[in-house]
Formats: structure tokens, sequence, C-alpha cells
């Protein structure tokens, strides 16, 4: 199971501590422009020296004045670029967070099962990538930014504000604690709109992907206007709970702006509620100028903090469920073999009962069974794209559950509507289905498949208006069905696999026609294929039929005409 990347794990302890110390200096810096400045203004009313300067104010009193002057300018160009330091790092220090989520996200995803009725949609999976990993980016660069570098600051600067005047400074921390406390009162109602928009756009995210990545099938059926009607309401809704969840936002907004107008306010009142002298007072006012800001940003730290909660429970929903795809820990080297098959008592629940047979390297095996009776499902367990409630699979004598997962895929490889192209051209398709080459190749067999590559590309080259830089859509847009299903064949190829999996052979059109009859005359490997087709039945070793969760075998004969055969079993 993937966990959740720790919030300040790794690299990332040391822009955190950054962070903070950026707000301490932020702080040394005020305090010392706030004193420096009571020092000038303390000299400016009395030119002849005679005052007495006491307690924090004594290291500076015997400065020159253009040294005064220098130090004021420092103390003001320090504070002033250590605001600009701090956003880019705090923005460092969320994408790096992010990036280990959406690294997180992916590898859950990509170790899940996607055979099945309960996978997410595509549109709540990105969902996950895009809303959620936004949420969590601008909790870390705004929220846990502005405690770390704003809320050392803060506190800092309260702490020399009560040195000081212990009124201004007393007064202040009231006025902090208010305004928290009211930026909490309305983060609870804030969280419960939180989750209703993102109910409403994770509803309006998926039905819009359906519907935009098959609009073919709503022509077809005539639901363009009712769909438009779905849509609207759907749509409406979300906008709804949007500007609900912004009448809140507005009110935080409020608190915000309370706390930084009422931070100098209340500084200088407090100050003058108290006799402090003007000179004092000349001191206080860049105390409560540079305190308003992060004030206000401490306050909006509420409403992030309440979407990344949200986001952060969806996200972990996906990562905490069992990916059992995941590479074992120890995982087998997969070692050469001819390609035999063997299931041991495999049982796939409400589908396949304990199942034991053995499939020797070579033979064609036709899958046969009523629909829904699990034969694409049994396709996808050999393939080690589903996992068996119960029992084995074996290729040559290896258990592919212990075996790595990559070198496996590489081996067995399944043609399937449920795997269709990639948008790219047909040359990328290719590409992604090569592999390693097997070291033990037989020499026949090494030149049958590179005989059998050769034609396929030749053939699609033929095909296809731009050969093999024909452009490909969505899921094999802008081809015809047999030019899809003939790419998606040559791709499964390409690793030279031991095993081929074939599903849905209805028709020689559903395989790319000449492709079908080349790779059964001319492969050497085993191939297992899902049809119907009596022509089909006829040319394999055994058909296997499902039927009440039983898998029977039925042996034909051993040796087809025409086919070359390197492994006889």
């Amino acid at each position: 199971m993937v966990r959740l990347p720790r919030t300040f794990g790794g690299r990332r302890r040391r822009m955190t501590v950054q962070l903070a110390l950026i707000g301490l200096c932020q702080a040394i810096c005020v305090v010392a422009f706030s004193v420096v400045l009571h020092v000038v203004a303390d000299r400016a009313r009395h030119p002849s020296g005679g005052l007495r300067m006491t307690g924090i104010y004594r290291p500076f009193a015997h400065w020159p004045s253009a040294a005064l002057l220098t130090a004021l300018a420092v103390a003001a160009a320090a504070a002033v670029g250590l605001k600009a330091v701090a956003p880019p790092l705090a923005e460092r220090l969320a994408q790096s967070y992010v990036h280990s989520v959406r690294l997180a996200l992916f590898d859950q995803i990509s170790h899940s099962e996607a055979w099945g009725s309960n996978r997410r949609t595509v549109g709540v999976t990105v969902l996950r990538f895009t809303g959620d990993s936004t949420a969590l980016r601008q909790w870390v660069s705004r929220g846990v930014a502005t405690l770390l570098a704003d809320g050392v600051f803060v506190l800092c600067t309260l702490a020399v504000l009560a040195v000081f005047s212990p009124v201004a400074g007393t007064a202040t921390a009231v006025l902090v604690l208010l305004c928290g406390a009211a930026a909490a009162l309305v983060g609870r109602r804030l969280r419960d709109k939180v989750k209703e928009t993102r109910r409403h756009n994770g509803r309006l995210a998926a039905f819009v992907n359906e519907r935009a990545t098959h609009f073919a099938v709503m022509q077809s059926l005539g639901r363009g206007a009712r769909d438009r009607r779905v849509l609207s309401r759907r749509s409406q809704k979300f906008s709804d709970a949007v500007v609900a969840q912004a009448r809140l936002n507005g009110a935080l907004e409020a608190v915000a702006e309370a706390a930084r107008t009422g931070s100098g306010l209340v500084v200088i009142g407090a100050g003058v509620a108290a006799g402090a002298r003007p000179d004092a007072l000349l001191s206080l006012m860049p105390v409560a100028g540079f305190l308003g800001p992060p004030l206000s940003s401490l306050v909006r730290v509420q409403e992030y903090w309440q979407l990344s909660q949200v986001a952060r429970r969806r996200i972990a929903e996906v990562i905490s469920t069992p990916a059992r795809l995941c590479k074992p820990a120890a995982p087998e080297p997969l070692l050469d073999g001819p390609g035999q098959l063997e299931l041991v008592h495999v049982r796939i629940s409400g589908l396949l009962g304990g199942t034991s047979v053995v499939v020797p390297p070579g033979q064609r095996v036709c899958l046969q069974g009523d629909a829904a009776v699990g034969k694409s499902l049994l396709l996808a367990v050999l393939a080690r794209l589903h996992v068996p409630d119960g029992g084995t699979v074996l290729l040559d004598g290896q258990d592919i559950a212990r075996c790595d997962p990559n070198e496996l895929r590489q081996a067995v490889r399944l043609v399937s509507p449920e795997l269709p192209l990639l948008r790219g051209s047909v040359e990328m398709n290719l590409r992604h289905g090569e592999g390693t080459a097997r070291q033990q190749d037989m020499p026949d067999e090494a030149a049958t498949f590179t005989e059998l590559r050769r034609w396929q590309d030749e053939a699609l080259a033929a095909l296809l208006p731009q050969g093999l830089r024909t452009k490909v859509g969505e899921g094999g847009q802008g081809l015809s069905m047999a030019a899809r299903n003939q790419v998606a064949l040559a791709r499964a190829l390409r690793s030279r696999p031991r095993v081929l999996l074939l599903d849905a052979v209805e028709s020689k059109t559903t395989v790319g026609g000449e492709a079908l009859d080349r790779v059964l005359a001319w492969y050497p490997g085993t191939v297992i294929y899902v049809s119907q087709d009596r022509c089909f039945a006829e040319r394999a070793d055994s058909i296997w039929h499902i039927a009440d969760r039983v898998l029977t075998v039925r042996h034909q004969k051993a040796n087809q005409p025409g086919r070359t055969r390197l492994h006889n079993g």
C-alpha cells in the first residue's frame, strides 16, 4: 500500500527551517528599524545630546547620525528583501511536496486493477491530480509557509512590542486572539461548504469527461438535448455551491482586513492611551505597519487549511486502497522459457471455481462461453492485470505473482478493447510495445519474429495514409476499427512475448484481417484467444469453455496445417 508522503519529509525539512529563520530575521529587522528610528527621533528632539538612552536603546545612543541613517536604510532594505525571498522558497517547498503526492498517486493507480466496475472514473481521477493537488500546494505554500515565516515574525514582534509598550503589546495580542477565534468559527462552516463544492465538482467533471470523450454515443442515441439539461443542472448546483463557499471566503477576507487595519489602530491607540511620548509613538508606527499584512495572511490560513483537509482525505482514500498489482518486495527475475502456462486451482469470485489446466508451449487455445462468464477477466488474470481470488498462475514453472511485473508483461501480452491506442502517432504506439529481447531466442524463432514484424510494418505502412507517422487520437480516434486492432496487435508483438492473449476475436475485421491469420500461422509462442467464430475455433489445439463457473477443456487435432511450430509441447 502506498502511503501519503510526509509534508516535511526529506529535503523539505531544510526549507521548513529556512522559512522559520526568515520570519525571525524579519522580526529582527523590524525591531532594529523601530529602535534606530526612536534614537534618531530623540536625537532630533535633543540636538545638544543631553538625552540619556536606556534599555534596548543604549547600544545605539552614541552612534553617529550617519551610522544611524545607514542602519535605518539597511534594516528597511533587509526587511523588504526577506519579503521577496520567502514566496519562492514557500512555493519550492509546496511543489516538492505536491510532486511527491502526484508520484504516489500515479504509483497507486498504475498498480491498481483496471478490470472491474468499481474503478474510479477518469474525471474523478484527473480531479485528484489537479484540484486536490492544487489544494495541497496552496496549503503548503500559503498556509504552512505563512505559519512558519509570518507566525514566527508576529510572535517575536509581539514580544518586543510588549517591551516597547506593555499596553500596546497586550492590546495587539488580544486582537490577534479575537481574529483567530473568528477565523476558526468561519472555518467550521467553510469545511462543510468545501465538501459540498467538491462533491458537485466531481460529478460535473465525471459527466463532462465521459460525454466529451464519447460524444459519438450521445449523438447516435439522440441524447444531446437531454444531456445538455443534465449538464445544466449539475453545473448550476456546482455554481451555487461555489458562491456559497465564496461568501464564507469573503467573511474570512473581512476578518483578515480587520486584523490588518486593526493592528495599526490598536498599537497607536494603546500607545496614546498609555501616554507614550511622540518619539516613542514614532517607533511604534513601523511595528504596526509591518505587523498588519502578516496578521492578515495568518487569518487566511484557515481557508487553505480547510481546503487541504478535504483534498488530503480524498487523496488518502485513493492511496490507502490496496494496490494488488504492486511489485513484490523481492521480485524473482523471470527466467527464459518456451511459454507454458499453468493454472493451479485458480478461482475468480462469482465467475470461476478452482480451475487447474496446463497449456503446453506453442499451443492455440480458443476460449468460449456466454456473455459475462469471465472470459476477458480470465485473460487479465493470465496477464497479471487482475489478481485472482485464489490459486496460482505459472509461466514456465514460475509463479507470475512473484516475478518482476515489467519483465512479465513483456513475456505475456494482452490485446483487448480495454487497452486502446494512446494519443500520438502509430509509430509512438508501437514503441510503447518495445521490450528487451529474450536472451535465449532460438535462431528460427528469432527469424520468425523478425519476419512477422517486417510484414506488420509493411502492412501498416500500406494501410495507413501516412504510414507509421499517421496521427492517432485519444483511444485510437482517426483510425478504422480494423486498423486500430492491427496496430494494437503489432504493438503487443514488439517485445517478442512467449504468450499472446487476444480478447474479442469474433471476426477477421476485429483484429486486423490478414494479420490474425499470419499470427496464428507464424507466431511461435502460445496463443489464447476469445472467439465464438467457428473458423477460428477449428484452428485451435484445444477449446476452453466456461459455463456455471466451470472451465472445461476439449482437445482437438495436435497440429494444424501450415503452422510454424517450434515447440510441440
